[in-house]
């Protein structure tokens, strides 16, 4: 193991260090330029002169916003290379422990065995220590958490293979089993719904308008002094698409036991509450749901294409997902300041050539709405999102 585990371990620190210095010199810029989203907003009523030094530093600003997204797109392309390599070794770690059981069928050298299986175990654990580490708190990509009132661990990927599609019409839907009644959360080996034709060819999976009655639309009800809680409702929002009624408040009463689990600042409740994709997991898995913190790939600013298929199939096969999106964009077309938001991808829908239309995303700021696969596309700011591994739906 010595030389290969070393070499990832040096690559594992140099990626994290690199990230670490994206998010401070964000945040810095962030800090910076702060006052330009007020200055923005009243733009008709300032002088030409004013008007002119607004748009060279908004300028200034949009120029390494772009060059911290290009070092956060190369650091996140260097992070899933290293995380290809870590376990393509425990890869070959599991195929020898697993050639060792072939001979525990001779009677002899049992000792050897044990000793090499005991081996190869101690480097798997190596390994995948090493890919927790990749991550240690600095996923949270440009900006950090989001804590909108208007981000792991690198984990093994789930299987993002093309589904075939199931559907059945409008009259032969039951919303019976929609209501989160369980004690426990869904863990199937495959989904339970399917999509539904409307007529015209175009598929919906699972029922988002009727579901939308179960999931959050307004934030921050369960503590005033916590008002930016968009990924903790979005957690409750999973709990309860995987048949359990927890609520805001069970979500936001565990996060506060747990050091750095969400962020507070005793004068601002709109800063208060927010998450982070690791963060979100470890909500999520104390609640019974294992789950993934997985990279969204940006191209020249936007979510690739490759992004969108991979959330329309995690979707589409019954597994939870929450996004980092700029709510600006979702709200006015266009993102306006330290808009960060998370959201719960709801449902995907497919028009008659199979094409991705767009999704329902479930906003605890507005409720659940309709969007096209461009908006969210668009709106989508690079964070990591979280999947579940289960099928809980």
């Amino acid at each position: 193991m010595g030389q290969r585990y070393e070499k990832n371990r040096n690559s594992v620190s140099e990626n994290k260090e690199t990230r670490r210095r994206i998010n401070e010199e964000s945040r810095i810029l962030s800090e910076e330029f702060a006052s330009l989203h007020e200055l923005s907003g009243m733009i008709d009523s300032l002088d030409d002169d004013v008007v002119d030094s607004v748009r060279e530093l908004e300028a200034v600003k949009e120029a390494e916003n772009n060059r911290l997204v290009s070092e956060q797109e190369q650091a996140d392309s260097e992070r899933e290379k290293i995380t290809a390599d870590i376990n393509a070794e425990i890869d070959k770690l599991d195929a020898g422990a697993s050639k060792l059981d072939q001979l525990r069928s001779f009677e002899f050298g049992q000792k050897s065995v044990d000793a090499a299986e005991k081996t190869y175990r101690e480097e798997i654990t190596a390994f995948k220590e090493l890919l927790d580490e990749l991550d240690d708190g600095n996923s949270t990509g440009i900006a950090g958490m989001e804590s909108s009132s208007a981000s792991t661990s690198i984990e093994r990927a789930v299987d993002n293979t093309n589904f075939g599609v199931e559907y059945t019409n409008d009259s032969e839907r039951s919303f019976s089993n929609l209501a989160p009644t369980r004690s426990t959360p869904r863990d199937l080996p495959a989904t339970e719904f399917g999509f539904t034709d409307d007529g015209n060819g175009n598929l919906t999976y699972d029922s988002p308008q009727e579901m939308a009655q179960y999931l959050y639309s307004s934030q921050g009800s369960a503590d005033p002094s916590y008002q930016g809680t968009c990924g903790l409702c979005s957690c409750a929002n999973i709990l309860r698409l995987s048949g359990v009624n927890y609520s805001e408040g069970d979500v936001l009463n565990y996060a506060k036991t747990q050091t750095g689990l969400i962020e507070y600042d005793p004068n601002s409740p709109d800063a208060s509450g927010g998450t982070s994709p690791q963060s979100r997991r470890e909500i999520l898995e104390h609640f019974g749901i294992s789950s993934g913190v997985f990279p969204v790939k940006m191209d020249h600013g936007i979510a690739s294409q490759e992004t969108i298929d991979q959330i329309a199939n995690n979707v589409a096969d019954g597994r939870g997902v929450i996004l980092s999106v700029h709510a600006d964009y979702l709200y006015y077309g266009r993102s306006m300041g330290d808009d960060y938001h998370a959201v719960t991808v709801s449902s995907v829908v497919k028009n008659s050539h199979g094409d991705i239309s767009g999704f329902y995303i479930a906003d605890s700021n507005i409720g659940t709405k309709y969007y096209t696969a461009q908006q969210i596309q668009n709106a989508l700011t690079g964070n990591a999102m979280n999947v579940t591994y289960s099928h809980i739906r």
